[in-house]
């Protein structure tokens, strides 16, 4: 069933009298240049933000009286200070929905302090970072989990989850090294709502292809939010760039997780002797793959073209191929 969006937005811009920071942006169109103590060589303290109202009308082509509106909007603060050697970001966004339940990774969309030493930095909280020399698609990065909850937008940073990390980065002459480790997974997110707009779990062509039986799905085993929270669920990478003449060029190692679950169907029975009718079910096992990347990525330019090349090879726990719940080499 298609459906045709159409949205409506009226933006309120403020602006608030703090030191060395001169008001509110648009949070619909792109960042304007703003004047604020990080692009100054001075300590200071700044605040940005804004807040925005969404009219979204979802019109069903196939019955209009199922057309849909649904009210969106809400407030995004952004604060910084800088001193000599060290800099604090704290990103909030108060975005409240009647679909998913609100929790810190809706409000802290990013939470760091880092530190300046000569030729890097370094990084630690609830960071969003960005590998691979695509521009917005990518294959090679692997940092931060995405969220598909709210559909596909156009900024790849807004549909990244902010995970605990520590995160440093050191460069001279024309090369840099990035090192990253993260304590714990947090695998993607997506609509929990089978019947969900941007749901990816709807077992509808599932029933239909087993039609005229009457099928169920329930899930087995999955791990917990505090399993995946054990240091036992550790990633750490690490990237080597260099710049020769035209190419810039980039190798990256990877040791973690497949952000995506894997499934394993078990326990299916069939009763075609159902007095209300042939009926069959199964039982859905979740898990996810640890999983080793060894990824390249290049970027050429010439004249007014540039070239971007990205690739990787998965390497997977399962290996030998022998575990049906795990994903295999790729």
């Amino acid at each position: 069933m298609r459906k045709i969006i159409i949205s409506a937005a009226i933006l309120l811009t403020l602006t608030l009298p703090i030191f060395a920071f001169d008001g509110f942006a648009d949070i619909f169109d792109a960042p304007v240049e703003e004047v604020s103590v990080s692009s100054s060589s001075k300590s200071g303290f700044a605040i940005t933000g804004s807040a925005g109202f969404s009219l979204e009308g979802f019109i069903d082509q196939t019955n209009p009286k199922d057309s849909a509106v649904d009210i969106g909007g809400g407030l995004d603060i952004d604060l910084s200070w800088r001193g000599s050697i060290v800099d604090a970001k704290a990103n909030f966004s108060l975005r409240p929905s009647l679909e998913n339940e609100l929790s810190w990774i809706d409000v802290f969309t990013g939470l760091s302090i880092a530190t300046f030493f000569e030729g890097g930095r370094v990084e630690a909280g609830l960071l969003k970072k960005e590998w691979g020399s695509g521009d917005g698609v990518h294959v090679v990065d692997v940092i931060n989990a995405p969220d598909y909850r709210y559909g596909i937008v156009d900024d790849p940073l807004a549909m990244k989850v902010a995970e605990p990390m520590l995160y440093t980065t050191i460069g001279w002459n024309k090369s840099s090294f990035d090192l990253f480790y993260k304590p714990m997974l947090i695998p993607m997110l997506s609509e929990e709502d089978p019947e969900g707009r941007w749901s990816m779990m709807s077992t509808d062509a599932l029933t239909e292809q087993f039609a005229p039986l009457s099928f169920k799905i329930a899930i087995g085993n999955s791990p917990t939010t505090e399993e995946l929270s054990q240091l036992s669920k550790y990633q750490f990478g690490a990237r080597f760039k260099q710049t020769l003449g035209p190419f810039d060029l980039g190798v990256i190692y990877y040791n973690g997780y497949h952000y995506q679950p894997s499934y394993y169907v078990n326990n299916i029975d069939v009763d075609m002797l159902n007095p209300l009718g042939p009926s069959a079910s199964a039982t859905i096992d979740v898990d996810f793959t640890r999983a080793q990347l060894f990824g390249l990525e290049a970027t050429f330019v010439t004249g007014p073209l540039t070239f971007m090349v990205e690739g990787g090879f998965w390497l997977s726990e399962d290996f030998k191929n022998e575990k049906p719940d795990k994903f295999n080499n790729r």
